[in-house]
């Protein structure tokens, strides 16, 4: 009983478990350098496939498309697979890879199985495509036993494997690339060079059955007659490349012969093939012999031809065929092209360098005589260049236009110190002291002294010239004597000397401008001036009297220190055209901005009561104040009436008021009387 309780325990017990539950099925930790499986039940020494410990030493796995491995702090984590994979454990080589999307292609994840080009794919249960290459030497296949199509220079044979040596009676088909057999009517060709891939040739014309051309084993049916090349026919084809012998037999004529009498006796040839000129045997090639420069191919009569005199072969690549051309005018002999003409005919000797044929040289044009090597002719050879008359090809004795002959060679320009004589084209000295000119009697440069005049002098004329680089410059128009091209210091009689305001010299002039300036005389030389008016004048009468004064400026007219009357013109405003008296007195308008003129003053508009005219000035509109004036003359009639009324009013009390004091004094008068009356009756 103890026995088997102890037994049960053993049983039970997880072998190198350092902490377990009291059944011992289930460990906790294992002991030192072993491992906990995920299900708790065994201490391993390495993790399971695809595992890792970590640091309680229980085995753990890593996500879908990763796998555990140590990297290089020789720490576990958890690297990514290759790409598509879903279950790897070393990054070379997936277990399986993500379904329906990647094919598995010998541990590698694929996006496309290539199954035109020598794989093929298998599928495991829908759980996991595979991709393998098809067997050596197979393009495509289903599968690693069977080929549907070979590679290149290989063929499917009855086992449906691809090799190059179909075997016994069969060929391979480089089309479809399968063994075949011949079938009726052909045979395999007996005579392969090496590396040549078996094929087959027809038997004989009629013939069903041949183990070569000529060796017919079973004529088609009805044709009895067999030829002696192995060919049957009904009867004998006479003139079909046949033809019967004296006893009867049926014989084939020469090679590519088409129609013959016998065996040596061509009469025509078959298609593409020609009767070889001058050949008494009549032998049928596919190109002419001969002088390939004179003998052709007659597509029409299947003979080959000569040209003759005059003409050469042409070989025209838009035509399937060769003809005879001309050759160029007076050669007999030519060759290629109808202007390289070989041989020239008797009377015409002379041919050029183009291989035209002449009777004579143009020697008066840039030819000369050589007798060619055979000394039957002579060649007409070019003279050097720019050369219109020599003896040979390196000296000159003549030129032509625009060159000149020098040391016996033609130059476009003659040495210095020479010319080139346009009428013998001959370089000639320039006259004496003359370094270059274009003529005997036109120098252009002197060795010493000065150019005048295309000669040589030792000084310029004093009168109207001046020196400068050893040529005789003349002076300025109307100028007598002058030091450069620029100034002037005196005139002829006839010009004026023109200057502006600030005595630069501008030249010696015919007749003295009307306007900007004013005449004189210098009494030291008696030249006539013509001196510019002082700037902004129009005409003036001496270097500081203005008279009248040009647009935008107006004449400024007193009197200087040493009392002289000095007429200046002054800047009008920047608004005014012309302006008088003053700057902003304006005349005329200048500015687009301020175009109307109002009181001598330029406004961009006129004011209130006033209109613009058709000369842009502001003018009074008395009709827009005529009610004004009706009012004025209203009011001063009821002032008038009203004044009037008021001198009516006083006249009459004036008038009131002295008949009232009349009455008061005749009262007076009569009280006064009786007073006096009674006071006399007392």
């Amino acid at each position: 009983m103890v026995f088997l309780l102890f037994s049960f325990i053993q049983a039970n017990e997880i072998g190198n478990c350092e902490q377990m539950d009291g059944e011992g099925n289930t460990c906790f930790k294992c002991e030192t350098n072993y491992y906990l499986t995920q299900n708790l039940d065994e201490c391993l020494e390495e993790c399971p496939k695809g595992q890792y410990p970590d640091n309680d030493g229980l085995c753990q796995s890593c996500q879908l498309g990763t796998f555990p491995m140590k990297n290089i702090n020789d720490q576990w984590v958890c690297q990514e697979c290759g790409l598509g994979c879903q279950i790897c454990y070393t990054i070379d080589k997936c277990e399986k890879c993500e379904n329906q999307e990647y094919y598995s292609y010998y541990g590698i994840c694929i996006e496309y199985c290539d199954i035109e080009d020598g794989e093929y794919v298998v599928e495991n249960d829908g759980e996991q495509q595979f991709c393998y290459d098809c067997m050596e030497n197979c393009d495509q296949c289903d599968n690693d036993v069977t080929c549907k199509f070979c590679a290149e220079s290989y063929f499917i044979n009855k086992n449906l494997q691809c090799t190059q040596d179909c075997g016994q009676d069969l060929y391979g088909d480089l089309v479809d690339r399968i063994c075949k057999s011949c079938g009726s009517g052909k045979y395999l060709n007996p005579d392969l060079k090496d590396g040549e891939t078996n094929y087959c040739l027809d038997c004989g014309t009629g013939c069903q059955e041949c183990k070569s051309k000529k060796n017919c084993e079973k004529c088609q049916f009805g044709k009895n007659v067999k030829a002696d090349d192995g060919s049957c026919f009904v009867s004998c084809p006479i003139k079909k490349g046949y033809f019967k012998d004296g006893e009867g037999n049926c014989l084939s004529c020469a090679q590519n012969c088409a129609e013959c009498e016998n065996k040596e006796s061509c009469q025509n040839c078959k298609e593409n093939y020609f009767m070889q000129y001058e050949d008494e045997s009549g032998s049928c090639l596919e190109t002419c012999n001969g002088d390939p420069d004179q003998v052709y191919a007659n597509q029409i009569t299947r003979k080959c031809e000569i040209c003759g005199d005059g003409k050469f072969k042409i070989q025209n690549p838009e035509k399937p065929f060769e003809y005879c051309g001309d050759c160029q005018k007076n050669c007999k002999v030519c060759q290629d092209s109808e202007s390289l003409c070989k041989t020239c005919y008797n009377e015409f000797k002379y041919k050029d360098q183009d291989g035209s044929c002449f009777s004579q040289c143009n020697i008066e044009n840039g030819q000369y005589e050589k007798v060619e090597d055979d000394g039957e002719g002579y060649f007409c050879l070019d003279c050097i260049q720019n050369c219109s008359t020599c003896n040979n090809s390196e000296n000159c004795e003549k030129c032509n236009n625009k060159t000149f002959l020098l040391a016996q060679q033609c130059q476009s320009a003659c040495n210095d110190g020479e010319f080139g004589d346009k009428s013998d084209r001959i370089c000639k000295n320039c006259s004496e002291n003359c370094a270059s000119c274009t003529g005997l009697e036109q120098c252009q440069e002197c060795k010493e002294g000065y150019l005048f005049q295309q000669a040589c002098t030792d000084q310029c004329p004093a009168i109207g010239y001046y020196g400068k680089d050893r040529v005789c410059e003349s002076c300025l128009v109307g100028c007598q004597m002058c030091e450069d091209g620029k100034s002037c210091e005196l005139c002829y009689k006839e010009y004026f000397r023109q200057q502006d305001n600030k005595g630069k010299f501008q030249g010696c002039k015919k007749e003295c401008p009307k306007q900007g300036y004013f005449q004189t005389q210098d009494e030291e030389n008696n030249e006539k001036q013509c001196i510019e008016c002082i700037d902004n004048c129009n005409q003036c009468s001496s270097s500081n009297t203005c008279t009248t004064c040009i647009d935008g400026t107006y004449l400024n007219t007193y009197e200087n220190e040493m009392n002289q009357k000095v007429g200046k013109c002054e800047i009008c405003n920047i608004k005014c055209k012309t302006c008088e008296q003053r700057a902003d007195r304006c005349l005329n308008c200048a500015l687009q901005e301020y175009p109307y003129l109002e009181n001598h003053t330029c406004v961009k508009s006129c004011s209130k009561g006033y209109y613009i005219d058709k000369n842009n000035i502001c003018q009074f509109d008395d009709s827009t104040n005529q009610w004004w004036i009706y009012l004025l003359v209203i009011l001063g009639i009821v002032i008038l009436l009203g004044i009037f009324a008021l001198i009516i009013i006083r006249y009459r009390k004036n008038r009131q008021q002295n008949n009232s004091q009349r009455a008061q004094g005749s009262n007076a008068s009569d009280y006064i009387s009786i007073q006096q009356y009674n006071r006399e009756e007392e």
